[in-house]
């Protein structure tokens, strides 16, 4: 079974906020204990558009922080960009390097979306794309998890050695 999206994990967290917050709100004045609460007045006072546009609104910002959340973490991990850099840079050499690697698994582009059960998410990383000039087209790249990364390491230092000289 595969892990829930972003997004629902965005409306549950919105969902349990306002929930949370009616009834904190509701509670904590003594003077008010009979109403409904802050998140259930604005609802009653305002039309059903309006609410569900609010609720959309903060629906869309969790999941911005999700998505903000995840590009900084794959920026902060050491290797990934200066890797994928140079494979950019050398993508005919980069190729080659993963036809050998037995750390990595090479496809033509149009795999067909039943490629998790070839790949399953947790022994495979990818599937990341690349344009290989010398065969004219692109492949997609699946990275054994715990082992590419080793390999990753390799490549790096192959190719600063092929720059040196």
């Amino acid at each position: 079974m595969s892990r829930p999206s972003f997004l629902l994990y965005s409306l549950a967290i919105v969902f349990v906020l306002l929930l949370g917050t009616n009834t904190f709100i509701r509670v904590s004045d003594i003077n008010h204990r009979q109403e409904s609460g802050i998140v259930m007045d604005f609802i009653f006072s305002h039309s059903l558009w309006a609410s569900l546009t609010v609720f959309a609104g903060a629906v869309f910002l969790v999941y911005a922080c999700f998505l903000l959340w995840g590009i900084f973490r794959a920026f902060s991990i050491p290797g990934i960009m200066p890797f994928w850099k140079l494979v950019k840079n050398y993508p005919d050499e980069a190729f080659q390097w993963f036809l050998v690697q037995e750390e990595w698994e090479v496809l033509p582009y149009e795999f067909g979306k039943n490629y998790k059960e070839q790949f399953p998410c947790k022994e495979w990383e990818g599937p990341f794309h690349l344009w290989v000039p010398s065969i004219g087209r692109r492949v997609c790249l699946f990275g054994k998890v715990g082992r590419y990364e080793s390999s990753r390491e390799m490549f790096i230092q192959l190719i600063t050695r092929i720059e040196k000289i």
